[in-house]
Parts: structure tokens; C-alpha cells; sequence
């Protein structure tokens, strides 16, 4: 997989007016050698979590 970003600012009178990103995504062939891989991430599943006790977290909270 490749990707490319790509990032623009608008200006106009040297004030920024806008601002935009693209993300571009080619699937390509894997490269000879190794390959890189993320690490397992071992966060808790969701139904693992305690309830929140926080009265500031709203409806769910």
C-alpha cells in the first residue's frame, strides 16, 4: 500500500481563508525483505471497561 498527502491553504490578502487534506491510497506489491506490521495492541475489549462514574459525561455518564 502507498500513500500520499496532500495539503493546501487558501490565502487571500495574506489571511489563511481555508485549508484542505487528501489522503491517497494505491494498493501496490509488497517489497522484497521484511514487512512491516503493527504491534498487537492489547487494549481492553469495550464490554471489559468499567462504567463511567464522571457526572460531566453526559447522558452515558
Amino acid at each position: 500500500m502507498r500513500i500520499r498527502v496532500v495539503e493546501a491553504e487558501f490565502f487571500s490578502d495574506g489571511v489563511s481563508m481555508a485549508r484542505a487534506s487528501c489522503q491517497l491510497l494505491r494498493k501496490t506489491q509488497n517489497s522484497d525483505g521484511n514487512i512491516w506490521s503493527p504491534p498487537n495492541w492489547d487494549a481492553p475489549k469495550p464490554a471489559e471497561l468499567p462504567p463511567p462514574t464522571d457526572p460531566r459525561l453526559g447522558i452515558y455518564g
